[in-house]
């Protein structure tokens, strides 16, 4: 049984002292000292989750002070505040899960109804990470998309039961956290939808239970047409409704946004020890809460069946703490039943009518009508203290504190009849004297609301020792998070620390030491500070330039000798009261920048002078992190609520830019940097490495994520650090084959880095990819100018995969249509690239050089060409039509005439298509040479050598031959010659014109 009288401040203070003594004593593993709820929330937080929508309504919304009444813009979705007017049926994705919660590690069924293609899925776990409010878990994309049929409402209970397949079954992993959980739905056409789902934990023992009131929500689910309400139902309200079909609130959310989403934010930036659950499990479990130690109730927890308020009896009789942090709580009784299908708790039945209610004569007790109605009659306050007093539709009114010696409102400075400008909205909790209230129920507020009617929240002890609290305030959540996102709710500090006293007291502890509560900048500002403007400074809050720890810095420049980084706490300082050092780290970029630091109170007034770096580990070192930690003693700021952070150009002039990350307040004797630890493989010098190789290490005790790096220069240092999770392996891939890479691994924690092996910086490791010994190949053949040509010669380019040696004419032939006479005349390159020059012959018709399995071609090892035979190159289109006098006949007579003895030439000319004129036969001497060198490129006629002419042939018809015959006196001298024909104006190769003499 806890205490139930009052702490003083002083022994508070005591106890505070000799926890952090014990603390300082025992030197825990940071990392096990923790909570899973303060790890999650380290982890890189995502806005990802929000749809356009939902950044449409976030700039549309209006602060909560001047919430008017609702326009046409908005609609009451039963929760007393407004929400986007939606119209389900205009929804192009939508869908609802098969359970509204499942225990970590296991599946849940999705039903999702879409006109669309396609859609994705991405899950995101709800929290506070850094102020984004969400992280993302996991995706799916390109899910096909099925359009299912829109029920009908039953005729007489009005139930609108889906009942669609099953389109996608989510598996989640026995190391999702548990959690309040968002998937996301995105269509074909952009357009997003959500499924709410809670993930829980059934082996926790945290301290804290949070129930999501999905009974609620369904309640007022006009999703179809029905709700349980006549106000937004379509021809009179539902007795059942269906959790077989999605929410009409915000975007498939349900109340998420309305409270939830604040709560849970306020509670995870606080580093609380919580699981969550369901009132659904709270439903079918009775040993829900063996394991916890208070019950929390957040938002609108109006509807209970008979099972959730006998199970959460039986839990404060059992010693565990009740904490009711709205109103309107434990209102209707409902029942639950199976759907069609048979699968338990899937309808939710609420008559609201002993007259309609079929078993209010067969089983009174669990008739559907108010708690505090006939034939129940158990009155809510019975257990909560106080119950439901009426609804203040869109007014607002101030808290008046009662009683304010109770220790709840430690350290708020609050006293009896303080004011906290209009806090409680849309529903209220009263006092009722009916003689059921707890006999030492102490009233904590009298403040009055409408028609001389007062709203009071509420604490008492039961017998068990079990305390019991009720906020009477449905809009308690809108007081301690004033997110973003919900625009029209706001901070009050006195309610904060309200929330922080009770829970603290009831969990018997103070929370975990998080982060999140003595950090002013990580990846951006903290929750409640602000980048106050300065006309001579740049300052880039959010730059990726040099980051230390994280993904973010300050990017400062001083425009001149006066310039200032500061940024302030808005309405909520940090206390130093835990902290011992400010903590920051500095990236410098020229010798020349000097700094001062000082930090400030809430009223803006420095505590100190500026003190300079130069005493706290020297000036910023140009081009590496500089890791500053300064004595609070130093700084005059222990035990203080810190509202400013001020540094200070104190060089004397304009200076370039500098990067500021991690500033933070830390206990030094609470800092504990990850363990040391070891590279595993690849073992340092390795080779032969596959291009997607794994880096692998131990695991470092404390650590909360890992860094690598990899490049392929061996200078001991790295510059791109990428982040791997709390993985401690990584598959690389990409890697180039044959070349030599060094990598470095790092753990880390919220309190430092630590290097794998010997936790040193340049231990670089290196390993080499493997070179393979494959074969060559053809890579292409293509045209070396453009096609058709009528050209004597063209040339192709041949290209290699790699090397090869071996290349010549022999190599290639050539493939062609339409086309006699051509030839390859030469071939020329080395490396992977090779000049191929081909005679084109004569005709219409198209040549290609190809590469027979005949080719001796290799790489530098000798490995053979392979992929033959190469026939798909580039095709030359050749346009050389055949001239109109032909040879159709030379004849050499010996046909090998011994040297220097004269000789016969006889010589057949033919007229194709009409041509007229001399012929002369030209002698080429050729010894050892190729001829065609000697070839004239605008005739086509031998450059050099002696002739011999015969006499003009006779004019010829079209079709008829000549032949005449010359005496070669003399003869030749030995050697090889070639037959040339001068024909009108151009010279032909005779066909038997090739002589060999000099045998």
């Amino acid at each position: 049984m806890k205490n139930t009288y009052r702490l003083s401040a002083i022994s508070l203070l005591v106890v505070f002292i000799l926890l952090f003594a014990l603390i300082f004593e025992s030197k825990p593993d940071s990392a096990s000292a923790l909570n899973q709820i303060v790890e999650e929330n380290k982890k890189q937080g995502t806005t990802s989750w929000m749809a356009p929508t939902n950044q449409l309504e976030k700039s549309s919304q209006v602060d909560i002070d001047d919430l008017k009444p609702y326009t046409d813009s908005y609609a009451d979705s039963g929760n007393g505040l407004p929400s986007p007017a939606q119209d389900w049926s205009t929804w192009t994705v939508q869908g609802y899960a098969g359970k509204t919660s499942i225990n970590k590690g296991e599946s849940v069924t999705l039903h999702i109804n879409t006109s669309l293609p396609t859609y994705n899925i991405d899950v995101y776990r709800m929290g506070w990470y850094g102020g984004t409010g969400g992280r993302f878990i996991m995706g799916v994309t390109n899910l096909t998309g099925q359009n299912n049929a829109m029920p009908t409402p039953d005729p007489s209970t009005g139930l609108i039961d889906a009942n669609w397949p099953v389109s996608y079954t989510l598996q989640t992993g026995s190391d999702w956290v548990s959690g309040y959980y968002l998937i996301k739905l995105t269509g074909s056409d952009q357009s997003v939808n959500y499924i709410p789902l809670v993930i829980r934990d059934d082996s926790s023992n945290s301290d804290i239970l949070y129930q999501v009131a999905f009974t609620t929500y369904q309640a007022y689910n006009n999703w179809g047409g029905k709700s349980l309400y006549d106000s937004n139902s379509t021809g009179g309200r539902a007795y059942k409704v269906s959790y077989n079909r999605p929410y009409a609130d915000w975007w498939g959310a349900g109340h998420f946004f309305s409270g939830d989403y604040g709560m849970i934010r306020f509670l995870e930036s606080k580093g609380y020890d919580i699981t969550y659950a369901t009132n659904i499990d709270t439903h079918s479990s009775p040993d829900l809460m063996n394991n916890h130690k208070v019950f929390l109730s957040n938002w609108h927890d109006e509807y209970w069946s008979k099972e959730m308020r006998d199970n959460i009896t039986a839990a404060r009789d059992a010693g565990k703490d009740l904490a009711f942090f709205t109103g309107n709580s434990i209102y209707w009784q409902i029942r639950f039943e199976d759907d069609a299908l048979g699968t338990p708790n899937r309808i939710q039945t609420c008559y609201k009518d002993a007259n309609l209610d079929p078993l209010s004569g067969s089983d009174p007790i669990r008739t559907t009508v108010l708690w505090r109605d006939p034939p129940v009659n158990m009155p809510e306050n019975e257990l909560l203290g106080v119950m439901y007093g009426d609804v203040l539709s869109t007014n607002r009114f101030d808290w008046i504190v009662q009683n304010s010696s109770h220790w709840i409102y430690d350290g708020t400075g609050l006293s009896d009849g303080s004011v906290l400008p209009q806090v409680i909205g849309n529903e209220y909790d009263r006092f009722y004297d009916n003689g059921l209230a707890p006999e030492n129920l102490t009233l904590l507020s009298n403040s009055p609301v409408l028609d001389g009617q007062y709203a009071n929240s509420s604490i008492y002890t039961a017998s068990s020792g079990a305390l019991v609290f009720d906020a009477a305030n449905i809009e308690w959540s809108l007081n301690v998070d004033a997110n973003e996102f919900m625009s029209f709710s706001k901070n009050e500090p006195s309610i904060q620390r309200m929330t922080t006293n009770l829970l603290d007291y009831m969990t018997g502890s103070l929370p975990a030491l998080n982060l999140q509560d003595g950090e002013m900048y990580g990846d951006g500002l903290a929750f409640h500070w602000h980048n106050p403007s300065s006309a001579n400074s740049i300052r880039d809050f959010a730059s990726t330039a040099q980051v230390f720890s994280g993904t973010k810095s300050i990017a400062f420049t001083a425009l001149n000798e006066y310039a200032i980084l500061r940024f302030e706490a808005y309405d909520q300082g940090i206390l130093t009261g835990p902290y011992t050092h400010l903590k920051f780290a500095i990236y410098g970029t020229a010798g020349t920048q000097q700094l001062g630091v000082t930090l400030r109170d809430m009223n803006f007034t420095d505590l100190s002078p500026y003190l300079s770096l130069a005493n706290y580990g020297g000036q910023p070192t140009p081009n590496q992190w500089n890791i500053y930690t300064i004595p609070l003693t130093s700084l005059n700021a222990s035990n203080t609520t810190i509202g400013g952070f001020a540094l200070a150009n104190t060089s004397g002039s304009a200076q370039p830019v500098l990067y500021i990350d991690e500033v933070k307040f830390i206990n030094v004797a609470l800092e504990t940097p990850p363990a040391s630890f070891n590279k595993t493989g690849p073992v340092n010098g390795a080779t032969n490495q596959s291009t997607a190789p794994t880096l692998s290490w131990e695991e470092s005790s404390g650590a909360t994520s890992y860094e690598y790096c990899y490049d392929t220069t061996n200078d001991n240092t790295c510059s791109n650090w990428i982040s791997n999770g709390a993985s401690n392996s990584k598959i690389l891939s990409g890697l180039s084959e044959g070349t030599t890479y060094y990598w470095h691994v790092r753990a880390i924690n919220s309190y430092g880095s630590t290097y794998a092996n010997n936790n040193s910086p340049t231990a670089f490791w290196s390993f080499t990819t493997q070179v393979p010994d494959l074969n060559p190949t053809i890579s292409s053949i293509t045209l070396a100018s453009t096609s058709p040509t009528d050209a004597t010669t063209v040339s192709y380019t041949a290209t290699f995969s790699e090397a090869v040696t071996g290349v010549d004419i022999n190599d290639f032939s050539l493939h062609t249509t339409g086309v006699t006479g051509a030839s390859i005349n030469s071939v020329n390159g080395s490396g992977t690239t090779y000049t191929v020059s081909v005679n084109t012959g004569y005709g219409n018709g198209t040549i290609r050089l190809d590469v027979p399995n005949t080719a001796t071609i290799q790489d530098l090892s000798g490995n053979p060409l392979s992929g033959l035979p190469f026939n798909t190159g580039e095709t030359y289109e050749i346009s050389k039509p055949l001239p109109d006098l032909i040879v159709t006949n030379a004849v050499i007579t010996p046909s090998s005439p011994a040297p220097n003895t004269s000789f016969d030439v006889s010589i057949t000319i033919k007229n194709q298509g009409g041509a007229t004129g001399p012929v002369t036969i030209y002698r080429d001497v050729y010894i050892g040479t190729d001829p065609s060198t000697l070839i004239d490129s605008n005739t086509g006629c031998p450059s050099a050598g002696d002739f011999f002419r015969f006499d003009n042939f006779t004019n010829l018809d079209a079709g008829q031959s000549d032949t005449k015959t010359v005496t070669v006196t003399g003869g030749l001298p030995n050697g090889d010659y070639q037959l040339w024909v001068y024909v009108d104006s151009r010279c032909l190769v005779a066909e038997a014109g090739e002589t060999n003499n000099g045998q």
